[in-house]
């Protein structure tokens, strides 16, 4: 391990320390993807891996749906921290705190700060069911395309209302949904052997919300922008043609937003 590592490894702070069998498979895919791993060019994993859509895709919801960030800043199931890293960079006045349940996602977190010239204030492997931070400790918290791969989506989403400080907002980007009667074909197209990913019905979103006290605003994510793939862009420039009470008829990328209110 050189120097570099060395300092990376001094930087993670470890919450999750007996990891279940899914949480050992998302480290497993980290550490085995030749995109993904630790020690993967880092260019690699920014462009074939699509990341730099996805923050193309980022600063367009930010704009389009008029989320802020203020204060301090929490973002659950970062993957390798190219998010964090960026949203440090534009707006180093934030405290930002990142985390994933993959020891290898978060020291490959490193190269992402190296590549933005900005360091995170804090760096954790954790899940997002069960945390170790104090109540009321955020101002925002961030799931980037990530919720959907939480095990238990009530217990995540009530540990992200005790997080939350008083008029604190979570915002979950760039998630999967499928109105219940296409959920059988739609997990056939889904469906992943390496990773398991859940998706749920609006409603289902919305009962996750306000059953954690959390109150709850919902978009469909229609752009057909910044998509992985031609067939994509072609189904959401499909939906985007669609009235709106038509389009929630259709599988669709949403941005959920919960505030928590009150003293």
């Amino acid at each position: 391990m050189n120097a570099v590592d060395r300092l990376a490894d001094e930087e993670i702070r470890i919450h999750l320390r007996a990891p279940n069998d899914e949480q050992r498979a998302e480290d497993d895919f980290f550490r085995t993807s030749e995109d993904e791993n630790a020690s993967a060019d880092m260019y690699r994993s920014l462009f074939y891996a699509g990341r730099a859509l996805a923050l193309l895709t980022f600063d367009h919801m930010v704009e389009r749906f008029g989320l802020t960030f203020e204060g301090s800043v929490l973002e659950l199931g970062g993957g390798y921290g190219y998010l964090s890293a960026y949203l440090k960079k534009k707006r180093p006045e934030l405290e930002v705190v990142y985390s994933d349940v993959s020891v290898e996602a978060v020291r490959k977190s490193r190269q992402f700060e190296d590549f933005f010239g900005t360091r995170v204030d804090a760096k954790w492997v954790t899940g997002a069911e069960d945390t170790p931070f104090p109540d009321a400790s955020f101002d925002r918290v961030l799931f980037f395309a990530s919720f959907h791969h939480t095990q238990n989506p009530g217990a995540a989403v009530r540990e992200v209302a005790r997080i939350l400080k008083p008029g604190g907002k979570v915002y979950m980007l760039f998630e999967p949904s499928c109105p219940a009667y296409l959920k059988p074909l739609y997990d056939f197209h889904v469906r992943r052997e390496t990773v398991k990913e859940n998706y749920y019905t609006v409603g289902e979103y919305r009962r996750f919300f306000t059953q954690a006290g959390l109150k709850f605003r919902r978009h469909n994510y229609r752009s057909y922008l910044y998509r992985h793939s031609e067939r994509s862009s072609l189904y959401y420039a499909f939906l985007s043609l669609l009235p709106g009470f038509l389009a929630n008829a259709f599988p669709c990328s949403q941005v959920l937003i919960g505030e928590k209110t009150g003293a």
